[in-house]
């Protein structure tokens, strides 16, 4: 899982990936990093189960909460829906909140 962690990362600070990716991935390596903190299976880690696994306070709560939404919601609807592109500004935010989360 470590592996796969900074694998997603790397992945993360690419341009060149469609925003249903960017967040697909951008999930998973906070679940991933939720589930190496737990010693859990990333696939039963939501968004609420990561959030108490970090102690997260009210606002980076609710960006792990919308970072969650935003990757269901395009993967769900699929990749033609909203932009091709993430802004800058969000995928910094994104990589923000995710290098924040500490045990």
């Amino acid at each position: 899982l470590q592996h796969e962690a900074a694998e997603l990362m790397r992945k993360l600070r690419r341009n060149d990936v469609s925003p249903q990716e960017y967040y697909a991935e951008a999930s998973r390596v906070v679940r991933v990093k939720a589930a190496l903190a737990r010693n859990a299976d990333p696939n039963t880690i939501d968004a609420e189960t990561a959030a108490d696994t970090f102690g997260l306070n009210g606002d980076s709560r609710e960006r792990l909460k919308r970072l969650f939404e935003q990757s269901d919601e395009l993967q769900y609807s699929g990749a033609h829906n909203g932009s091709e592109r993430i802004s800058a500004e969000n995928r910094r935010d994104v990589l923000e909140l995710i290098e924040d989360l500490r045990v």
